[in-house]
C-alpha cells in the first residue's frame, strides 16, 4: 500500500507540469492536447514492450523503472528550457502511467491470496490518500514556494518508494 501511495503521485504531476509550461514557455490551450498524444504514446510503447517481453520481465525491475522514470519526469521538468522539449516530459509520463497501472495490480496479486483478494483491493483503494491528497497540497507548495520545490517534494516522495520495493517478495 505505501508503494501505491508514494508511486500514485506520478499519475497527478503532468497537469503541474502544463501549468509550469503555460507559466514558462506560454504554451497554449491548441498545444496541449498534442502534448497528451504524446503521453498516450508512451502508454502505448509501454504495453507493447510488456507484451513482448512479458516471459523475460522481472516483476521488481518494472517497479524500479517506474520510480526511476518516475524521478526523471521531476528532473526533465526541472531542466526544460524549452516548450518543444515537452513532448519527450509527456511521453515518459506516458510510461510512467502505464507502468504504474500494470505494477500496482500486478502488487495486488502478488500480496494478496485468492481467497481475500477482495479485501486488499479494497483497502488498497481506500488506502490511496497520498494521490488524493497531493493535487491540492501541490498546488498550495507552487503558490508558496515555487515550482522548483514542488519538483523536488514530488521526487523525494517518489524516491521513498525505493525502500518499500526492496521489501516485496516477488519470485518473478
Amino acid at each position: 500500500m505505501v508503494f501505491i501511495n508514494t508511486q500514485g503521485i506520478a499519475i497527478s504531476f503532468l497537469p503541474f507540469v502544463v501549468l509550469y509550461a503555460k507559466q514558462n514557455f506560454q504554451v497554449q490551450s491548441d498545444q496541449i492536447g498534442n502534448f497528451l498524444l504524446f503521453k498516450v504514446i508512451g502508454i502505448v510503447l509501454v504495453s507493447l514492450l510488456v507484451v513482448l517481453g512479458v516471459k523475460k520481465l522481472k516483476y521488481n525491475y518494472m517497479l524500479y523503472a517506474n520510480v526511476g522514470l518516475s524521478v526523471l519526469l521531476a528532473l526533465m521538468a526541472f531542466l526544460i528550457n524549452d516548450g518543444a522539449m515537452l513532448k519527450y516530459l509527456f511521453v515518459i509520463g506516458g510510461l510512467v502511467y502505464s507502468l504504474y497501472s500494470i505494477t500496482m495490480n500486478g502488487l495486488l496479486l502478488e500480496v494478496s491470496g485468492q481467497e481475500n483478494r477482495a479485501i486488499y483491493a479494497g483497502f488498497a483503494g481506500a488506502g490511496n490518500l497520498v494521490p488524493a491528497i497531493f493535487p491540492l497540497v501541490g498546488g498550495v507548495v507552487i503558490a508558496k514556494l515555487g515550482f522548483t520545490f514542488f519538483f523536488a517534494l514530488y521526487a523525494l516522495i517518489i524516491l521513498m518508494a525505493l525502500y518499500f520495493i526492496r521489501k516485496i517478495d516477488c519470485k518473478k
